[in-house]
């Protein structure tokens, strides 16, 4: 941003070039600086979604185990203690 910053504060040029070289050096700066932090964001929604998936596919393997439980037993699939 600083960059940017300078070339506006400098002897402007005819046609605006310095201005034009302003706002490229802010807008990539801004967007470079901001890509980490959006990465950032996404791997930890990752992480959430894929813990969340995990207890869910452990949930499932506990109700299917004990429905087999249940069948072999001849009792109605419920809660078994």
């Amino acid at each position: 941003m600083l960059a940017g910053l300078g070339c506006v504060a400098g002897i402007p040029r005819p046609g605006g070039g310095d201005l034009r070289l302003a706002l490229l050096v802010l807008v990539t700066t801004v967007v470079v600086g901001a890509a980490p932090g959006g990465l950032g964001v996404a791997r930890t929604r990752l992480v959430v979604q894929e813990v969340r998936t995990a207890e869910e596919r452990a949930r499932r393997a506990l109700l299917e185990e004990r429905n087999r439980i249940a069948r072999e037993l001849h009792v109605a699939p419920g809660p078994l203690a």
